[in-house]
């Protein structure tokens, strides 16, 4: 396993960056400290690991250095002395580095936390990583607050963990291409889940008690059911330190006159689990919704060209028809005397000519196009907004395309000429036809341009 990376050395202005927020963060931490206490937050240590993971760049001798000066120079600005300030740095770098080298190392370690395996692995890293650490700093923190070897690393750890599964999934996910407003498909219950967290956090601020703990969980379990992951891990994240603050600053009252260390502890561990809860319901409910794609995708599409099947194409015909102020062109496309390349060559160098008829259909197409495959050697493609003249200069192409440029199979075998028939026929915008007459028509058309010779492009009549 290898510390540093070996990657190119990332470029000035992302150390500078990377080395202000780590600086911030410190800082931050620092100032949150009570009296003989450690930071109530110190999420410096998540940022560091969040950086590594999305920038790998960061993770060589470079970044590393980095996040050191930023360590040591917030401790040293705020009064620390240099030797104390070293060990602090040293423990929290130490932990760092393992939880890293965990989740880099591991081949079911997705960065963009989409399935429960990569949540499973997170907690696990960040429990490492805060026990490393916790055992780093044990002796400094024995000498500080005055505890003894359990209590040091207890209280310890148990900061760390829950600054870890609150805040590095919202730093991962940034690299997410998932949304982070609730989807518009979702109605009038788009911006429910999150009216109900925040009713949930004022009654919890009203009421106070120990029960206050849990009463945004129903709220975060819905938002994971409904919301990407992303906004998901967002609520999270304010969640689970917004409550450690307002116990802290006295806005959240437990029905204790003063939280021990034993208590303390338990409240760390707790909001740490309570964190992972809705991140397995969210990743749980993202991989359901790609397998759920991806069995759509496999429903609409034929498996051996790629393009859509008989039972897709017509689907998506009705969706290209919900706007009926358009006129579009239909092209019924037949590959000719495909049952004698069948015949001759086998039928693999048929599969092969059907792939690569689709390919150069779907390259030659514009985007606004759909293609499918109807069933054997027939294609048919809804072109929007295309009129007759338009339609059937892009059928010549086609033709054109696919004549022209035979088709080399296998090494070794000679190029195979291959030719197209096809037939064309326009819906227009005020036409009164449904589309599968256009394509009735469209395929006649074609049957025309076999019987007069093949190779060649015909067009319906118009209606």
């Amino acid at each position: 396993m290898q510390l540093f990376s070996r990657s190119r050395q990332p470029s000035a202005s992302l150390l500078l960056g990377f080395g202000l927020s780590l600086l911030a963060c410190c800082l931050l931490g620092i100032f949150s400290r009570p009296e003989n206490m450690l930071a109530v937050v110190w999420i410096s240590n998540a940022l560091l690991m969040g950086w590594l993971l999305r920038r790998r760049r960061l993770a060589g001798i470079a970044g590393w250095s980095c996040a050191a000066a930023a360590f040591i120079s917030a401790d040293l600005v705020t009064g620390s002395s240099l030797e104390l300030s070293l060990h602090m740095t040293a423990a929290n770098l130490l932990g760092v580095a393992a939880g890293y080298l965990l989740l880099r190392n591991s081949p079911h370690f997705n960065r963009l936390l989409l399935g429960p395996s990569s949540i499973l692995l997170l907690l696990l890293a960040s429990a490492l990583a805060a026990l490393v650490s916790a055992l780093v700093a044990m002796p400094a923190t024995r000498f500080l607050l005055e505890m003894d070897h359990l209590q040091a690393i207890s209280y310890w750890l148990s900061a760390e963990l829950v600054c870890y599964m609150a805040l590095l999934p919202s730093l991962l996910l940034t690299a997410n291409n998932q949304p982070l407003a609730p989807a518009a498909s979702l109605g009038r219950l788009r911006w429910a889940p999150l009216a109900t967290l925040l009713a949930s956090a004022v009654l919890a601020l009203l009421i106070g008690g120990p029960g206050a703990l849990v009463f945004c969980v129903p709220a975060l379990l819905w938002c994971a059911l409904l919301y990407p992951q992303r906004l998901t891990a967002l609520c999270t994240l304010v969640v689970c330190i917004g409550t450690l603050l307002c116990i802290a600053t006295g806005q959240l009252r437990l029905g204790v006159s003063e939280l021990g260390l034993a208590e303390v502890v338990s409240l760390r561990l707790g909001m740490a689990m309570l964190a992972v809860a809705p991140l397995m319901v969210s990743a749980m409910s993202a991989t359901r919704e790609r397998m759920l794609k991806a069995l759509h995708h496999a429903a609409a599409h034929d498996a051996l060209t790629g393009i859509l099947s008989r039972a897709g194409f017509f689907e998506q015909i009705q969706q290209q028809l919900r706007d009926r102020h358009r006129q579009i062109g239909t092209l019924m496309i037949d590959i000719d005397l495909f049952k004698q390349i069948n015949d001759r060559y086998g039928h693999a160098s048929g599969d092969r000519v059907l792939s690569e008829v689709a390919q150069r259909l779907r390259t030659s197409l514009p985007e606004s196009a759909m293609i499918g495959r109807l069933g054997g050697e027939e294609f048919a493609v809804l072109l929007p907004d295309a009129d007759l003249e338009q339609s059937r200069q892009l059928a010549e192409t086609l033709r054109q395309r696919i004549d022209e440029e035979p088709f080399v199979l296998f090494p070794g075998l000679p190029p195979l000429a291959v030719t197209l028939s096809i037939g064309v026929a326009v819906l227009g915008r005020h036409d009164e036809r449904h589309i599968d007459t256009v394509l009735h028509h469209a395929d006649k058309a074609l049957y025309r341009a076999k019987g007069n010779g093949r190779n060649q492009v015909m067009v319906a009549p118009a209606a």
